[in-house]
């Protein structure tokens, strides 16, 4: 008895410390908090550095042809950082919402900017936790373009 009882125990301590047992305030035992936290970090850190052709499969089937139009107009824009400022993630991991200050600057003039990219994400996938996102660039151009 005194076996199983500490085996039980041994079990629950491996499942909690793995980091996959619970997630943004949820039981997650599938993951999916943490596949999210990967996608959303790779998307971000993707765009900061400019590299959109790599960003493109985060990115929602629907929106995939505005966000590389956005993309190709922010050519000469550089990202220099990036924070989330809110995270929001649905009970059960259907959806999320994020917000992102990027901060950065145009190379030609060398004028500086921040605004906040908006990222909707949706599971695709409830058994692999495939995450796809919506971003709204919205304020990004808006800042830029007034600068």
């Amino acid at each position: 008895m005194r076996n199983a009882i500490a085996a039980l125990l041994l079990a629950f301590a491996a499942v909690t410390s793995s980091g996959c047992f619970y997630s943004h305030g949820q039981v997650d035992l599938l993951g999916s908090g943490e596949k999210f936290d990967d996608s959303y970090e790779r998307f971000t850190r993707l765009v900061r550095w400019g590299h959109w052709e790599m960003a493109t499969p985060l990115v929602a089937d629907d929106q995939r042809d505005a966000f590389i139009a956005t993309m190709k107009t922010l050519g000469n824009i550089k990202f220099t950082d990036w924070e989330v400022m809110v995270m929001d993630v649905e009970d059960g991991f259907g959806t999320a919402h994020v917000e992102i200050r990027l901060e950065g600057y145009r190379e030609r003039t060398l004028q500086t900017f921040s605004a906040v990219l908006v990222q909707d994400w949706i599971r695709t996938d409830r058994v692999q936790s495939d995450w796809r996102v919506k971003p709204d660039f919205t304020s990004v151009t808006a800042a830029i373009a007034a600068n």
